[in-house]
């Protein structure tokens, strides 16, 4: 098969909780729990703003909005919304109800490539990792570190402000429903504990994370190398702008890597999509 040929696509098949774990490059079961749990309370402590934007409510006709909508059963959603702005965003939102932020050069892109990018931000609210995506580090951070410091009155992380530190952990733990505080702060801890945590990073992998799972949901390599050369800010459209782009585009790389590896067919194969 050439790089460009779209095979068929695992669809639902690739949330798989299995699957998930096999194809996350670095993030720790606590991490999926600890995100999953926060998820709506992050959404009411460091909402997204969308008026700043001044993001719109795509029209139910609009091809995004139809595309969205026939991808998100998926990923266990009904429906998805779709919010235009202007210029080259692009953001997981929220999951209540399922909403994805697309600017208005991705939204004119190709069905190929805009697929992609719904389908990458659908996966990441199915599995409720919108939160450090859409939420820029340094707010996310506070946020987190706030939250620990309400299970621990002695966690003093260097560098930031403790006033800030209290009013973000308290801001968060009023948005957690008291029948799901059980347990929280431990698990807090223990993700922030872990040597390898860092809201930056973590952002990388859920992205890379989320890239994989698109590409198996949909089996179309051609237009998920288009829609990350997009992102990026690069040529792309046809084989030579793409061959032009991806030397600076190290997310294309890495998944046009991904996709010639024994990782994807074996996922390929647990979910169907690869036939013997």
């Amino acid at each position: 098969r050439s790089r460009d040929a779209r095979v068929p696509g695992a669809a639902a098949a690739a949330m798989d909780p299995e699957v998930v774990r096999a194809l996350s490059p670095g993030l720790r079961a606590p991490t999926f729990a600890l995100f999953r749990q926060l998820a709506d309370a992050l959404d009411k402590a460091v909402p997204f703003d969308a008026r700043s934007l001044q993001a719109r409510k795509a029209g139910r006709d609009h091809p995004a909005r139809l595309q969205a909508r026939s991808l998100a059963p998926a990923f266990g959603f009904n429906d998805a919304q779709v919010l235009l702005a202007a210029g080259t965003r692009w953001a997981p939102v929220s999951a209540s109800p399922p909403t994805i932020l697309l600017g208005d050069a991705f939204a004119n892109l190709p069905e190929g490539p805009r697929a992609f990018l719904l389908t990458r931000a659908l996966a990441t609210l199915g599995l409720r990792l919108e939160a450090p995506l859409r939420t820029p580090t340094p707010a996310l951070a506070l946020a987190l570190a706030g939250l620990v410091r309400q299970a621990d009155p002695g966690f003093a992380p260097k560098g930031m402000d403790e006033a800030q530190l209290e009013d973000a952990g308290r801001r968060l733990w009023k948005a957690v429903p008291r029948r799901q505080r059980e347990g929280l702060g431990p698990l807090a801890i223990e993700v922030a504990a872990a040597a390898d945590f860092d809201p930056g990073v973590l952002a990388e992998r859920i992205h890379t994370l989320a890239d994989r799972l698109a590409l198996l949901v949909l089996g179309d390599l051609g237009g998920a190398l288009d829609a990350l050369l997009a992102l990026a800010g690069l040529p792309h459209g046809t084989g030579a702008k793409r061959a032009a782009g991806l030397p600076d585009a190290p997310a294309a790389r890495a998944l046009l890597a991904f996709a010639l590896d024994d990782l994807h067919l074996d996922a390929r194969r647990k979910t169907g999509a690869e036939r013997l």
